[in-house]
């Protein structure tokens, strides 16, 4: 499986969601935002980040997850998050 395009597509809406129904610490929320419309350096030029998130940054597994996290529990009724106890 080629996983080297995994973070291109993640809805940051979807993610932010899904993160505040477990988190709510604002300003967990709002550095979260920041990471992930931040930009990268592409070719010497700053690009902003719409929907994806940077590949290897410190946040990037968990976003995944997060989003991954959501589709399979809106597919099978799972919850993946339980961070309550």
């Amino acid at each position: 499986m080629d996983l080297s395009k995994c973070f291109d597509r993640l809805d940051h809406g979807l993610i932010l969601r899904e993160v505040a129904r477990k988190i709510s610490d604002g300003s967990i929320l709002k550095l979260l935002n920041k990471f992930l419309t931040a930009g990268v350096m592409k070719d010497g030029a700053w690009e902003g980040t719409d929907i994806a998130s940077p590949q290897g940054g410190v946040c990037s597994p968990y976003v995944r997850f997060c989003e991954r996290a959501n589709a399979v529990e809106n597919y099978y009724g799972v919850t993946l998050l339980d961070i309550s106890s």
